[in-house]
């Protein structure tokens, strides 16, 4: 977004994720899989979130280490999660049907950018 444009919107920038996380009501993911990005959101920036915080992934599975997000959503330390992308792919009972044991998780199977046209 340009800077003239950003000037007619109403809005708030953060320096830091953790400054960013703190004060974000929905937090969406849409990066890439490489070793720096895995488990770009674990224990710490979970904690980090608000409570009522909700947490998009149509990224990579790779990029939210699964075992921290169910502990922050069994411990109601984020408002919930839709996930695009799993650690494995495609998602499972096996696998995920803890996560789907919360009302406010949504697993999806890699379909987030799916239009009519494709």
């Amino acid at each position: 977004m340009s800077p003239e444009a950003r000037s007619n919107v109403d809005h708030t920038r953060e320096e830091t994720l953790d400054e960013l996380l703190r004060v974000a009501d929905v937090v969406t993911l849409h990066d890439h899989l490489v070793e720096d990005t895995r488990s770009l959101v674990g224990e710490h920036e979970l904690s980090a979130m608000k409570d009522s915080a909700f947490l998009v992934n149509c990224a990579r599975g790779g990029v939210v280490n699964e075992r921290a997000l169910l502990k922050a959503l069994e411990e109601k330390r984020v408002g919930g999660a839709a996930l695009d992308t799993t650690e494995t792919e495609p998602p499972t009972l096996v696998v995920h049907g803890a996560f789907l044991k919360h009302d406010n998780v949504i697993i999806t199977a890699h379909i987030g950018g799916s239009t009519k046209e494709n």
